[in-house]
């Protein structure tokens, strides 16, 4: 049963898929595609109506190459450095990876 519940036979069959998550928040449209192969983000876009695009364009630069998963995309995005008005936005959008993984 290990085996089955192991990473590598979940996720690593070299099937490709697309995701995409959107959500609207008080600050914002947020939109991200990710483009998975073998539970990776190969490569990921994120579009926004918010003010924040610094913010914003950082998103996908941290994303990319981690797994498809709720932890390791938070992970990720932990590591964006923020400042006061930014914060509701990395929080905001984590809490709609952990809700939408």
């Amino acid at each position: 049963t290990i085996k089955f519940s192991s990473w590598e036979w979940i996720y690593g069959r070299r099937l490709a898929f697309s995701d995409c998550y959107e959500r609207r928040f008080p600050w914002g449209n947020i939109e991200i595609q990710f483009y998975v192969s073998a539970g990776v983000i190969k490569a990921c876009t994120a579009y926004s109506d918010s003010l924040y695009t610094d913010f914003i364009e950082q998103i996908p630069t941290y994303l990319e190459g981690c797994r498809f998963t709720a932890d390791a995309m938070v992970h990720a995005l932990q590591k964006i450095p923020v400042e006061e008005e930014t914060s509701r936005l990395q929080k905001d959008i984590i809490i709609l990876l952990q809700e939408e993984n």
